[in-house]
Protein backbone atom coordinates (compact mmCIF):
# COMPACT_ATOMS: atom_id res chain seq x y z
CA UNK A 1 0.00 0.00 0.00
CA UNK A 2 2.90 2.19 0.23
CA UNK A 3 3.65 2.14 -3.78
CA UNK A 4 0.21 3.28 -3.83
CA UNK A 5 -0.20 5.93 -1.53
CA UNK A 6 3.62 7.14 -3.06
CA UNK A 7 2.39 7.39 -6.85
CA UNK A 8 -0.89 9.07 -5.95
CA UNK A 9 -2.65 7.52 -9.35
CA UNK A 10 -3.46 3.89 -8.68
CA UNK A 11 -5.99 2.49 -7.58
CA UNK A 12 -5.59 -1.19 -5.61
CA UNK A 13 -7.44 -3.87 -6.68
CA UNK A 14 -7.16 -6.59 -3.56
CA UNK A 15 -7.82 -10.52 -3.91
CA UNK A 16 -7.89 -12.83 -1.49
CA UNK A 17 -9.33 -15.77 -3.98
CA UNK A 18 -11.74 -16.59 -1.76
CA UNK A 19 -14.05 -18.23 -4.49
CA UNK A 20 -11.80 -19.47 -6.44
CA UNK A 21 -10.69 -23.51 -4.95
CA UNK A 22 -6.90 -24.60 -5.32
CA UNK A 23 -9.19 -27.68 -7.63
CA UNK A 24 -11.07 -25.19 -9.58
CA UNK A 25 -7.62 -23.89 -10.17
CA UNK A 26 -6.05 -26.97 -10.78
CA UNK A 27 -8.78 -28.52 -13.37
CA UNK A 28 -9.08 -24.79 -15.19
CA UNK A 29 -5.31 -25.15 -15.73
CA UNK A 30 -5.41 -28.14 -17.56
CA UNK A 31 -8.49 -27.15 -19.58
CA UNK A 32 -5.90 -24.03 -20.74
CA UNK A 33 -2.98 -26.11 -21.03
CA UNK A 34 -3.80 -29.08 -22.05
CA UNK A 35 -1.51 -30.77 -19.63
CA UNK A 36 -1.01 -30.93 -15.80
CA UNK A 37 1.03 -27.98 -14.75
CA UNK A 38 3.99 -27.83 -12.15
CA UNK A 39 3.03 -26.37 -8.94
CA UNK A 40 -0.80 -26.62 -9.96
CA UNK A 41 -1.65 -25.86 -6.44
CA UNK A 42 -0.63 -22.01 -7.01
CA UNK A 43 -2.22 -21.66 -10.29
CA UNK A 44 -5.44 -20.56 -8.65
CA UNK A 45 -4.52 -17.67 -7.66
CA UNK A 46 -2.66 -16.64 -10.60
CA UNK A 47 -5.86 -17.57 -12.63
CA UNK A 48 -7.80 -15.48 -10.76
CA UNK A 49 -5.70 -12.38 -11.09
CA UNK A 50 -6.59 -12.84 -14.56
CA UNK A 51 -10.28 -13.67 -14.53
CA UNK A 52 -10.50 -10.67 -12.41
CA UNK A 53 -8.38 -8.26 -14.71
CA UNK A 54 -10.36 -9.24 -17.46
CA UNK A 55 -13.21 -8.75 -15.85
CA UNK A 56 -12.84 -5.07 -14.73
CA UNK A 57 -12.25 -4.41 -18.42
CA UNK A 58 -8.26 -4.30 -18.84
CA UNK A 59 -6.58 -6.19 -21.77
CA UNK A 60 -3.04 -5.85 -20.78
CA UNK A 61 -1.85 -7.24 -17.75
CA UNK A 62 2.14 -6.64 -16.99
CA UNK A 63 2.95 -9.99 -14.72
CA UNK A 64 6.93 -9.42 -14.11
CA UNK A 65 7.07 -12.62 -14.66
CA UNK A 66 10.88 -12.58 -16.01
CA UNK A 67 11.74 -10.31 -13.12
CA UNK A 68 14.54 -8.18 -14.04
CA UNK A 69 15.95 -10.26 -16.30
CA UNK A 70 12.97 -9.39 -19.05
CA UNK A 71 14.39 -6.06 -18.30
CA UNK A 72 18.24 -5.78 -18.31
CA UNK A 73 18.88 -9.37 -19.92
CA UNK A 74 21.33 -8.71 -22.47
CA UNK A 75 21.02 -11.99 -24.45
CA UNK A 76 22.39 -15.56 -24.61
CA UNK A 77 26.13 -15.17 -25.85
CA UNK A 78 25.64 -17.71 -28.63
CA UNK A 79 22.91 -15.90 -30.05
CA UNK A 80 24.59 -12.64 -30.00
CA UNK A 81 27.28 -11.36 -32.83
CA UNK A 82 30.91 -12.34 -32.38
CA UNK A 83 33.04 -10.30 -30.19
CA UNK A 84 36.63 -11.09 -29.69
CA UNK A 85 36.62 -9.25 -25.77
CA UNK A 86 34.29 -11.90 -24.92
CA UNK A 87 36.38 -14.69 -26.31
CA UNK A 88 38.93 -13.59 -24.14
CA UNK A 89 37.12 -13.04 -21.24
CA UNK A 90 35.12 -16.42 -21.13
CA UNK A 91 36.68 -18.72 -23.86
CA UNK A 92 34.85 -21.75 -23.09
CA UNK A 93 31.27 -20.10 -22.55
CA UNK A 94 31.99 -18.86 -25.82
Amino acid sequence: MQVVEAAGNMQPVLLNSQHYSILKGMTDAIDILDAPSHASCNLYWMLDIFRTTQQLGFSTLLTGEGGNGSVSFVGIDYLLPFSFSRLKRHPYLF
